[in-house]
């Protein structure tokens, strides 16, 4: 059940249509209910407190901004970050028709008594301010644009950008969720690095992603390195030849696409989490796998690094490469007992340059061909199936 509060001035036409809630009064919809206000404007001075869905819409044509200050939107339907703190709700709703959606500042303290916040522009929806949320669903039919740093604290970061995509772009590029961010189109997504995109949990690039600007872009799932977060594309492109590094990490990888670093270094490795082990060549569960698929598609003219400081141990099982890369790095750098195995079917790597670095020393029990100049580092080198260098 829900109620339904809605200005006289429905058309907006006299632009007389307030949703006021004063200093002497108050508004308590029951735990079970929805509220719906439609409304020329807000002025929120004291406690709105709705058990289930707060949704506030304006009327069509008329934009909505969200944070900042008192004033700091004319011609809109304003609330601001002091409104925002006066409401508690399972879920705020903002509704932007035929209209765009303008975040500003808003801290963690101003949203923190509404569980999640869903912002929905049938234009367009931009972040162009520091904004933190419980949980964010934030969808802009005509693109949506983050401009300034992006987090949840508690659950999903959820970006809808349309058919014109998702863009993080301004001075500031960090989305951060407490649990699954996701990018989703059917627009490709653009970033321009340097950015880091996190997540506790999964990220999920649903859109392709376009990376722009210079130096690097980190891509980081299971961030607090608890083993569970895995990350997932749908093809990223380097459409800029100053980006330096691209950096993906996490518990698991899923690549449904191309991942093209043009010539940036192109780095994956694990999340850190206890005992991590990086599978090349098979996907295996409980480790973080690439598999020949998504290793073939794995781009670029650059350095291609396998693991690194994050993997404790790691498995070539069955790989070939033979792709682009000027240098190619298989690394278990995690800590002194970091050990890199080949094990399984016959492998091989093919490039002008190959580094096989593990701090407790490299097994090889399977065949494995080295094609380009080879440096194999590790405290012990075991070779029961020696491996065959040219």
């Amino acid at each position: 059940m829900s109620c339904l509060l809605r200005t006289a001035d429905v058309g907006c036409s006299a632009g007389s249509g307030w949703f006021r809630v004063s200093t002497a009064g108050s508004l308590t919809v029951g735990s079970t209910f929805n509220c719906s206000v439609h409304a020329f404007d807000v002025d929120i001075q004291h406690g709105v407190s709705v058990g289930q869905t707060l949704q506030i819409s304006s009327c069509v044509g008329r934009n909505m901004v969200l944070g900042g200050a008192n004033g700091a939107a004319t011609n809109s339907l304003l609330l601001d970050g002091v409104e925002l703190a006066l409401i508690s709700a399972a879920r705020l709703r903002m509704q932007a028709q035929s209209a765009n959606l303008t975040v500003l500042a808003v801290t963690g303290a101003q949203s923190t008594l509404i569980g999640r916040v869903s912002l929905y522009a049938s234009e367009h929806l931009d972040v162009e301010a520091p904004a933190s949320f419980p949980s964010l669903d934030a969808t802009g039919v005509l693109g949506c644009s983050v401009n300034d740093s992006l987090t949840t604290t508690v659950g999903d970061l959820n970006l809808h950008g349309g058919a014109y995509g998702v863009n993080n772009a301004g001075a500031t590029r960090l989305l951060s969720s407490a649990n699954t961010l996701a990018v989703f189109g059917p627009g490709a997504a653009s970033v321009v690095a340097p950015a880091i995109w996190q997540a506790k949990g999964d990220v999920v690039l649903s859109a392709a992603v376009h990376v722009l600007g210079r130096f690097d872009l980190q891509v980081q799932a299971d961030s607090n390195a608890d083993g569970s977060g895995a990350l997932l594309t749908n093809g990223l492109q380097v459409r800029s030849s100053s980006v330096t590094a691209v950096t993906l990490t996490a518990a698991d990888f899923s690549i449904g696409a191309a991942v093209d670093a043009s010539t940036a270094a192109l780095t994956l490795d694990t999340s850190g989490a206890s005992g991590s082990i990086f599978t090349l060549g098979a996907n295996v569960a409980g480790t973080c796998s690439v598999d020949q698929t998504e290793l073939n598609d794995l781009l670029t003219h650059g350095v291609l690094q396998l693991g690194g400081n994050a993997t404790s141990r790691f498995v070539v099982h069955g790989a070939s490469y033979s792709g682009t890369a000027s240098t190619v790095n298989l690394l278990a750098l995690h800590s002194t007992s970091s050990q890199l195995v080949v094990d399984g079917s016959a492998s091989q790597v093919t490039a002008p340059l190959i580094n096989i670095e593990a701090k407790a020393g490299v097994n090889i029990s399977a065949a494995l061909t080295l094609n380009g100049r080879t440096m194999i580092d590790g405290t012990r080198l075991c070779c029961c199936v020696c491996a065959s260098l040219t």
